[in-house]
């Protein structure tokens, strides 16, 4: 499609990104080449807030590119949606825990503080000085070398191409790069956005010298390298492969058991010392000594800034992690008498992310432990408990990633044939759906009611209840007794079902994983618009962007087995406010359209077009699986 005089044009010469380049150094290599500064190339990307007269792009672009500044800065940029999009940390949602937590986060006002966590690095870079130097090609020996996204994940503490360790400080200044250091103190993007003729491998922090604030200008890539360790080089190496290429959710629940168990050696420093693999260097020792002398700063949850004591914390946790199960629990068993209670801030995050994020046999090992040698923090004041599910905790035949968001029609049909009231289909309908979901779940594995929902990927305020359902149709509790053994047996006909079904069950949540943050690219969606029909009535061949999300929400939940309201596309961070989709809103006209498109040309076609598109993405996805 021709861009519209508000748009800007592409750029007459522009870059191809390197292997693992971030979006920031990729502006600074652009940047240089044209000769101009990083400010005014991301004005005329859409990467700045135009109210803003310092034209300061914020660091949540480095997290992922948002439909609408995706769109214009791969148009400015010449490269393709999927090229400009892998600049940012998105590619690792999914694998790295930090990164998935913090795309999955639900989105406040523009106003809000983005509160990264501890394992990730938004508001500095390590860095390699030999890849910045370049390779010895012509571009990289005019532009430097590539700015890496790897860099930004406090995991990778190496380069492997050099074996040397990363380095964390400005070899001039001091200070890490990319920090909000000097008067600056906002996340940003790029710093010194003013400056054209700085090199892409030179420091931009602020500093003060005798004449004011100025920029640093040290060169990164003369800074001296030091070599990596054989035994750090293989941890660096498994890291990685789990980063690079391990398989959802596994790969995320590995590198939290690693990260929770650095937090647990942390905590009980200097006691844990002895599972590290080879003497410690002296500064991690001065580091985590802290027990005696506890300040008020200090998070066990948080990896060094330093990549050498980064690695030693890394390589302690993995030496005490890889020990078979009965050692590794013995392990726990003698080191967590020492550790304070787990209340104290100084776990930071590390207990809800052990419920959240880490793998069943390693959680359930480690809050046993615990639970034994440390106190619990105290128990927040919570709602009256939930029904027990209709289902009891068993082996019942299905998998709880078999069970979809949305139960299918035919499923609730068996429900109400064999005991659930038919009243629930209109009183209660929604409700009761998605309670029938979580219930399955819980039944397979016996979590609590949230902790289904949050598998479900369902939000807890959508399924909160007081009571149990059953207390909405009748308070008469003899009454209620009966409609519970009814649907005990409802319950119990549909798992059945579930169980004897012939064809290779869904992974609805691999499915839900793999689109967790998906919305139909623009790009196709122009292509799916050249095969609509022309004019038909009130719709053009360009009929609105009401019509492209209902389209992404109908395609969403059709392959997740979900509901529309539910889709991405409607919900932080892929739009800035939550779009409602209730009963009179556009989006929700679409969707009914799209449902149920008899009596017009336009949503008839439109609809075999989008069933289309939505049979091969499911099977894209479905041969994803390893």
């Amino acid at each position: 499609m021709p861009a519209t005089p508000a748009e800007p044009q592409p750029l007459p010469r522009s870059l191809v990104p390197l292997p693992d380049e971030t979006l920031p150094g990729f502006i600074l290599r652009l940047s240089h080449r044209l000769d101009q500064s990083p400010g005014q190339l991301m004005r005329l990307a859409g990467l700045t807030n135009s109210a803003n007269p310092s034209n300061a792009a914020p660091v949540r672009h480095l997290v992922m590119l948002q439909p609408a500044p995706l769109e214009t800065f791969a148009r400015l940029t010449r490269l393709t949606p999927e090229e400009a999009q892998a600049l940012t940390l998105r590619r690792f949602s999914g694998r790295d825990p930090a990164v998935t937590e913090l795309l999955q986060r639900p989105g406040g006002n523009q106003h809000s503080r983005m509160t990264v966590p501890p394992w990730l690095l938004l508001n500095s870079s390590r860095y390699c000085p030999r890849c910045l130097a370049g390779d010895g090609t012509d571009v990289q020996d005019r532009h430097g070398g590539p700015w890496k996204l790897q860099w930004r994940l406090a995991t990778v503490f190496a380069c492997l191409e050099h074996g040397i360790l990363l380095e964390h400080l400005c070899p001039a200044c001091h200070h890490p790069p990319f920090g909000n250091h000097g008067r600056e103190k906002r996340r940003l993007l790029v710093s010194a956005i003013g400056e054209a003729g700085l090199h892409p491998a030179q420091c931009r922090n602020g500093v003060l010298a005798e004449r004011g604030a100025q920029t640093c200008g040290g060169r990164l890539d003369t800074a001296t390298a030091r070599p990596l360790r054989p035994e750090l080089a293989s941890l660096q190496t498994k890291i990685l492969d789990v980063l690079e290429s391990g398989t959802e959710p596994t790969a995320a629940a590995s590198i939290s058991d690693l990260q929770i168990t650095a937090a647990i050696v942390a905590g009980t420093w200097p006691l844990s010392a002895v599972h590290a693999p080879f003497d410690l260097p002296p500064a991690l020792d001065a580091l985590l000594d802290r027990r005696n002398a506890i300040r008020a700063d200090v998070r066990w949850d948080a990896p060094p800034r330093d990549a050498d004591l980064t690695a030693a914390l890394l390589s302690a946790a993995d030496a005490l992690l890889v020990q078979p199960r009965a050692i590794f629990w013995q392990n726990l068993n003698r080191i967590l008498p020492a550790a304070v209670p787990q209340s104290s801030g100084h776990w930071g995050q590390t207990w809800t992310r052990l419920r959240e994020q880490c793998s069943p046999t390693f959680r359930l090992d480690v809050e046993h432990s615990a639970a034994n040698r440390i106190p619990k923090p105290p128990r927040k004041r919570q709602p009256k408990p939930f029904a027990d599910p209709p289902l009891p905790v068993g082996q019942h035949g299905f998998l709880p990633e078999h069970i979809p968001q949305r139960l299918p029609t035919s499923w609730m049909r068996i429900l109400f044939d064999h005991g659930a009231q038919e009243s629930w289909q209109d009183s209660v309908n929604m409700r009761f759906r998605r309670t029938a979901a979580v219930d399955l779940i819980r039944a397979a594995t016996g979590v609590s009611f949230p902790e289904a929902a949050r598998f479900l990927g369902i939000s807890a305020s959508r399924v909160h209840r007081h009571d149990s359902w059953l207390s909405t149709t009748t308070r008469h509790y003899p009454r209620r007794r009966d409609h519970q053994q009814a649907l005990t047996e409802a319950f119990a006909v549909l798992a059945q079902h579930i169980a004897r079904t012939t064809e290779e069950p869904a992974n609805y949540h691999h499915r839900r994983l793999q689109l967790t943050l998906w919305h139909l690219p623009t790009d196709e969606w122009h292509t799916i618009l050249t095969q609509l029909p022309p004019v038909d009535g009130d719709h053009s061949t360009d009929p609105g962007r009401d019509v492209h999300l209902g389209a992404s929400a109908h395609i969403w939940a059709t392959i997740t087995g979900s509901e529309w309201g539910l889709a991405p596309c409607f919900e932080p961070p892929l739009t800035k406010n939550p779009t409602l989709t209730i009963p009179g809103w556009p989006q929700h006209a679409v969707l009914e359209r799209l449902h149920n498109p008899a009596g017009s040309r336009f949503w008839g076609i439109l609809r075999k077009i989008l069933d289309e598109y939505t049979q091969r993405l499911t099977q894209k996805i479905d041969a994803s699986i390893a």
